[in-house]
């Protein structure tokens, strides 16, 4: 499965963890992991490690999901700097990079 989807028991903590292309055909996963996520103070890691490729429609699914929750709610880890650089001109400071 291309996005792996773990929640802590409180519901407080989502990891979506994204495997291969981040792309519209992952739309239907990442929707649905959001749709189950109904705490009001849920925060997101997103976890891009294993995406060798992210479309104009991947990051638009970034971009709805920090005009959803905030910002502020957001963390993304990466290990490629390019990735970081191209989210960070897209308002997304919130990022760790991993080795």
């Amino acid at each position: 499965m291309p996005i792996d989807k773990k929640v802590s028991p409180d519901g407080e903590l989502v990891t979506l963890s994204i495997s291969g292309r981040f792309d519209i055909s992952l739309y239907p996963d990442f929707s649905q992991a959001l749709a189950q996520c109904q705490h009001p103070h849920t925060r997101f890691v997103i976890d891009i490690r294993n995406t060798n490729y992210i479309h104009d429609f991947g990051l638009s699914m970034l971009l709805t999901l920090r005009t959803r929750i905030g910002a502020g709610r957001i963390d993304i880890i990466t290990t490629r700097p390019e990735v970081k650089n191209m989210l960070a001109e897209y308002g997304f400071t919130n990022m760790k990079m991993c080795a």
